[in-house]
């Protein structure tokens, strides 16, 4: 028995880990897409507004919670992908230098 649980907490920890990164990896594309001077005000505010609900202690899912990234994760990258092209770029070198792997676009399908 004590395997098992073993094994699922190992598991609940390497998503849990991943998660956190990418939270991470997000956050930080969005604070240079803060100060790139080719996203508009408009932009910025979205995303300025993102970067405080990740910071306030009060969230619709608690971090400590499983699952609990899930809310600042969707509310960081909904930010993101509403600038366009600067938040894409930026976000994709985010994740690679926190070692996220993007999907691979060229990958044929079968």
């Amino acid at each position: 028995m004590a395997i098992k649980e073993t094994l699922q907490w190992s598991i609940v920890k390497k998503y849990a880990r991943r998660a956190g990164k990418e939270v991470l990896a997000i956050a930080e594309a969005a604070y240079i897409t803060l100060n790139d001077p080719d996203v508009s005000w408009r932009h910025k505010s979205v995303i300025l507004g993102a970067l405080v609900y990740l910071i306030t202690p009060i969230d619709a899912l608690p971090d400590f919670l499983p699952g609990g990234y899930a809310d600042d994760l969707s509310v960081m990258l909904t930010a993101i992908l509403a600038t366009g092209h600067a938040g894409k770029k930026h976000l994709k070198n985010c994740r690679l230098k926190h070692g996220l792997k993007e999907p691979d676009d060229n990958k044929e399908k079968t």
